[in-house]
């Protein structure tokens, strides 16, 4: 293998450790203050999509399996954080007894549940290709993208509304902003180079850093209005 093979691939493992570890640190800052703060549900929501049709995708063009595997794990860890905003925003469910039995019961089966999707998913793609219809495949990964954007945005109405970044974890932004750095570094070493996914790193690491930007602004101090909208 050449040098600027291993460089790319050295660059592009870090880059993916870093985007399969980016959620810990805010999982466990949800569970330590049991609290999410303006982290928005919508905004999880929408990126537990993005790891769904981003698997789909991966396995219909037949990319490695740590790909895949790596998809599935950040799947998991949105649906942790996901269900952590439901419990810890419900004054009922924070207090309970068996918080963290109920925690790991409700991500376990909505990840079944999801598991079950990206299987029907990736049936439906292999369907489509062997009747000669190639383009659900890469259609799965047009929405992927299109959920990963669009899911920055509740997250910037309810950093706006709050005029903070309370709950939003610093080493969870950090990692993402390096992942798609890293990522974008790796391409850079292969040839030709794929300027399709490194705008779609890019992007990433941008509205990334203006989420990071943002809590330099406003703090992460809690909101002094209690009062904070819920995307």
């Amino acid at each position: 293998m050449e040098t600027s093979a291993w460089i790319a691939l050295v660059l592009g493992i870090i880059g993916l450790i870093f985007f399969t570890v980016m959620l810990l640190p805010q999982i466990y800052q949800n569970w330590a203050h049991k609290s999410t703060g303006t982290l928005s549900y919508t905004t999880m929501l929408l990126w537990t999509l993005f790891c769904v049709f981003l698997a789909v995708s991966l396995v219909d063009s037949g990319q490695t399996i740590s790909l895949i595997v790596q998809a599935n794990v950040l799947g998991f860890l949105t649906v942790i954080c996901l269900v952590q905003i439901r419990f810890y925003n419900s004054p009922r469910l924070a207090k309970h007894p068996r918080l963290l039995m109920l925690l790991a019961w409700e991500s376990l089966w909505v990840s079944v549940v999801l598991g079950g999707l990206e299987y029907l998913l990736v049936y439906l793609c292999q369907v489509a290709r062997s009747n000669g219809r190639e383009w659900l495949g890469p259609a799965m990964n047009v929405l992927g993208n299109v959920c990963v954007a669009l899911g920055y945005i509740p997250q910037y109405r309810e950093i706006f509304l709050a005029k903070s970044c309370f709950g939003v974890s610093r080493l969870f932004l950090m990692c993402d902003i390096l992942g798609g750095l890293f990522s974008i570094a790796s391409l850079a070493f292969i040839a030709p180079f794929d300027y399709l996914a490194a705008a779609c790193y890019g992007t990433i690491a941008l509205l990334t850093a203006s989420i990071f930007a943002l809590g330099c602004h406003y703090g992460y101090n809690p909101p002094q209005n209690t009062e904070q909208a819920s995307a």
